[in-house]
């Protein structure tokens, strides 16, 4: 499979939310902090990726890994910004959920990280139920309009993000059977959600960070 233009593109988006982390790191509160740095730390994957990817033909254990980090960031970006303890209790136990999955997946097959899809789908429909308390909060909360708190935007990205990993990953190897027009057109709806993924997360970047009381 070729990658077009659009495949570059996803991969330079990720530069938009790190550059605005860096330049504006000093002036945000922790929990948007905490994203800056994985904005950061996700352009470095992507260049390791892409150098695994061409000396050694396989970088997807180096993604599952990512993912366990992503994972732990974007948890603790909710965690520190929500400070009530039922939701701040909730995100533990989702995270809990997810940290079971990954060491029951690492001990049931230590020899295939890399080789599966399960811990990639484990973290991303926990991720998407984190954001929806984060969601959630903040609608019952309503000290202010969504659209002027950070975390809304980083919530949404999250859920635009999985909902392509999920979908790429998940079905993918049904789609290959299908024909590979239908694989193709996958990858180039989740290249899409990517972008937009990181253009939220930039928005977030730039709002002026407002703490839930």
């Amino acid at each position: 499979m070729t990658y077009p233009i659009l495949a570059h593109v996803s991969a330079a988006s990720y530069s938009i939310p790190a550059s605005i982390g860096i330049w504006r790191f000093r002036r945000l509160e922790k929990p948007m902090k905490l994203l800056a740095i994985l904005a950061v730390l996700a352009c470095i994957q992507l260049g390791v990726e892409f150098l695994v990817a061409k000396w050694i033909h396989n970088n997807s254990a180096e993604t599952d890994y990512y993912e366990f980090i992503e994972f732990w960031f974007l948890w603790a970006v909710y965690f520190v910004f929500l400070p009530k303890k039922g939701y701040r209790l909730l995100l533990i136990l989702l995270g809990t959920l997810f940290a079971a999955t990954w060491i029951i997946r690492i001990s049931c097959s230590p020899d295939t990280i890399g080789m599966g899809s399960s811990v990639n789908i484990a973290s991303r429909i926990v991720l998407v139920a984190v954001s929806l308390v984060a969601l959630y909060s903040l609608v019952t909360t309503g000290t202010s309009r969504l659209v002027e708190v950070p975390v809304f935007w980083v919530a949404m990205g999250v859920i635009l993000y999985s909902a392509g990993t999920v979908m790429v990953v998940g079905f993918g190897p049904r789609l290959l059977k299908l024909g590979m027009p239908y694989f193709e057109m996958a990858w180039r709806i989740n290249w899409l959600l990517t972008i937009a993924a990181n253009l939220l997360y930039a928005k977030g970047l730039l709002c002026r960070v407002r703490q839930l009381k």
